[in-house]
Formats: structure tokens, C-alpha cells, sequence
């Protein structure tokens, strides 16, 4: 059993390698995509730069989907670990390199913004043995956030989940959830959201705690 997951594993690796390797897929465009160098020396009729520097590697985070025949990449620099808004100045750059190594006829968007905003109002339900603060819950708020895959999708359900591994959550509940992106209007989030930008960060986390008064003795 532990040969055959080993080999199940190994195999599954590799068929997402050369998924990725297949081209003109949404793999292999996220991957050349990836692959931009800044300032790099790139060869006009490979389309591939004559020497690898990650140093250069600017695009850290992208996304594709296809729609009516255009492809629309979100992407995304990295700053402390994080996802990060590139500058208009590099999106054009990326976008004129996209311009050389895509299929003739294929129109490819790109788009890079600052993080969704994420407002999120929660009832805990704690241990009263325990020591339990906010800021303890604001901070696994945070870590879930920042564990999303780029462009993955908000659960509050996974919120949850991550909240009653907490020592001492005995019941955890989201009064509310919304999230904004840039001058866009608030929206309130009843059960998924998926980050226009691609990710988010906590605007505000308002966190009531309450002692669980219903164990039976």
C-alpha cells in the first residue's frame, strides 16, 4: 500500500508537470507568464530569454481564465511573502512580452491590483478555563486569508474550520462577512467570495468573545 502511494503520488506529479509543459493551455500561458524576466535578454523568435535569472522574475502569482476566446491573467508580484500589486509600469512590460510569445489571434488580459478588502464580524463561543483573546482569532483570520491559493475561493465555512482548531473555540459563528475591491462597492458575502484581485487582507475583524456556559457537569 505505501509502494502503490508512492508510485501514485509520483505519477500524479508528473502528469501536472506536463500539463503544464502541453502548449497553448491555460498551464502552459500561466507558466510563460510566470516565466517574464524583467529587463531580460529575450530571444524575438523563441520567445525564451537567453539566460535564467530569478533575480527578474517579477510575476510570482498568475491566473487564467478563458472566456469568448479571451484570456484574462490575474497576476501578482511578492512582498514580505505576500502577494503584491505590480506597477503599471511592469504590467506594461509583462503585457509586451505576453504580446510576443502568444498564439496569433489570442487576445490575453492581463489585470494586477492591491488585495481585496475583507470586513468580517464574528460570535465565539469560548472555554471560560481557557485564556482566550481577539487578537488570537484575528490572527488565524489572517493566516487563512494569507493560505489561499491566488484566485482561490473565501469560505466561511473554511474560516470556521480554522477557527475551532483554536485551544479553547467551542463555537464559532460569522454574524457577517463582505469584501471590497479598490473603489468597487462593498459586497456582502453570504457563503463563498472569490478575491477580484486574487487575494485578500483583513480590513477589519470585529470579534466578540463569550464565555460557554452550556457543558453539562
Amino acid at each position: 500500500m505505501v509502494l502503490e502511494k508512492i508510485v501514485g503520488d509520483r505519477i500524479a506529479k508528473l502528469e501536472e508537470h506536463f500539463n503544464r509543459l502541453r502548449p497553448h493551455t491555460l498551464s502552459w500561458y500561466a507558466e510563460k507568464i510566470k516565466a517574464f524576466q524583467k529587463d531580460g535578454d529575450l530571444n524575438k523568435d523563441t520567445g525564451v530569454y537567453s539566460k535564467i535569472d530569478e533575480k527578474k522574475r517579477i510575476v510570482k502569482y498568475c491566473s487564467l481564465t478563458e472566456r469568448n476566446g479571451v484570456l484574462t491573467a490575474k497576476i501578482a508580484g511578492q512582498k514580505d511573502g505576500k502577494p503584491s500589486r505590480l506597477s503599471d509600469d511592469d504590467i506594461k512590460k509583462v503585457s509586451a512580452y505576453v504580446s510576443r510569445i502568444k498564439d496569433a489571434g489570442v487576445r490575453v488580459l492581463l489585470s494586477s491590483g492591491d488585495a481585496d478588502k475583507f470586513n468580517v464580524s464574528l460570535l465565539i463561543h469560548y472555554d471560560p478555563l481557557k485564556r482566550l483573546e481577539a487578537k488570537d482569532i484575528k490572527k488565524v483570520v489572517s493566516e487563512y486569508l494569507e493560505s489561499m491559493p491566488f484566485d482561490g475561493i473565501y469560505s466561511n465555512m473554511a474560516l470556521i474550520d480554522a477557527i475551532q482548531k483554536v485551544d479553547g473555540v467551542r463555537v464559532a459563528e460569522v454574524l457577517t462577512s463582505e469584501a471590497k475591491y479598490g473603489g468597487n462597492i462593498t459586497k456582502s458575502i453570504d457563503s463563498v467570495y472569490v478575491p477580484t484581485s486574487g487575494y485578500m487582507q483583513i480590513e477589519t475583524a470585529t470579534i466578540k468573545l463569550k464565555p460557554y456556559q452550556y457543558d453539562q457537569f
